[in-house]
């Protein structure tokens, strides 16, 4: 499972840098199926 994408997607969303996103394995389901940005943001907040 390549997350890469999705984890540029949250550090532009947050304003950080992909090094500081950690994603919580217990909602890699609900990450693999965000495709947008808005979605991303949703998971999120």
């Amino acid at each position: 499972m390549n997350l890469r994408s999705k984890r540029r997607l949250a550090a532009d969303v947050l304003g950080v840098g992909e090094d500081r996103i950690i994603f919580d394995d217990e909602y890699s389901d609900l990450i693999q199926d965000a495709i947008t940005r808005s979605t991303i943001r949703g998971l999120v907040g």
